[in-house]
């Protein structure tokens, strides 16, 4: 499973972090984490999937990967159950990863609520701030 994460300011335009956290056996074996000067945290939201998923592909040799977020904005996207009017880069690249590796393992989505003491999505809220704060600091 991986554990995405995505924060940013109320206001697009502010710097913003994104975070994934890559488990097997509920062990952690890979993060990662960055951020963008001028962002939303939508956009920091879906590159945090983006990136987990990747890594997750490339690392996994599990038949099952399964995307966990705080964010029904990712999540539906993910499933593909919804139509962004924004965000499409984004947004699209991560349904294409549903779309095209859906075949070769079996990917899932669950969502877990923000901030209610899951150590994992914990972990990454965490992370996402360091990345925003990485590029806070630049400007």
């Amino acid at each position: 499973s991986v554990y995405t994460d995505g924060s940013s300011g109320f206001r697009r335009g502010l710097p913003g972090g994104w975070a994934w956290v890559l488990l097997m056996a509920d062990t952690p074996i890979r993060c990662g984490y960055g951020g963008d000067p001028s962002t939303s945290n939508n956009r920091m939201e879906l590159t945090a999937a983006i990136n987990g998923m990747r890594a997750a592909l490339e690392t996994s040799t599990q038949e099952w990967i399964q995307l966990i977020s705080d964010s029904m904005y990712v999540l539906d996207i993910a499933r593909g159950h919804s139509n962004p009017v924004a965000n499409l880069d984004l947004a699209d690249a991560l349904r294409q990863i549903f779309v095209t590796h859906g075949g070769d393992c079996r990917l899932s989505t669950r969502w877990v609520r923000g901030h209610s003491g899951d150590p994992w999505n914990e972990r990454v809220d965490r992370l996402a701030k360091m990345g925003k704060r990485s590029v806070s600091d630049e400007r």
